[in-house]
């Protein structure tokens, strides 16, 4: 099982969303690339790029393949950041990857 989750936050509320891979999916719920940063999903639903704090290519797909994320702008943050009909793309200020062992 695989899941995402966004903490997003300003001066008056912070907010976490919670993202579920499809149960037929789990196998893309994770790739690492050699010049990217870690990307989620089949067709990468979620996509961090090289120097994705300063560098504006990291990208959340507007109808995600694997993860159930229904509003791109609310996992990005944004509507400025639209970018075709396809994907909004973000910086990103801090990221982590965890895997739980069983």
């Amino acid at each position: 099982q695989a899941f995402l989750f966004s903490i997003n936050s300003d001066d008056t509320d912070s907010q976490i969303n919670t993202y579920n891979i499809d149960k037929w999916e789990t196998e893309y719920a994770l790739k690492s690339l050699p010049s990217a940063g870690p990307c989620f999903g089949g067709g990468f639903d979620l996509y961090l790029c090289d120097k994705c704090d300063t560098n504006k290519t990291s990208y959340i797909k507007v109808s995600s393949d694997s993860y159930n994320i229904q509003n791109g702008t609310k996992f990005c943050g944004s509507t400025d950041n639209w970018e075709s009909k396809i994907k909004y793309t973000f910086l990103v200020k801090d990221y982590e990857v965890f895997q739980f062992l069983a």
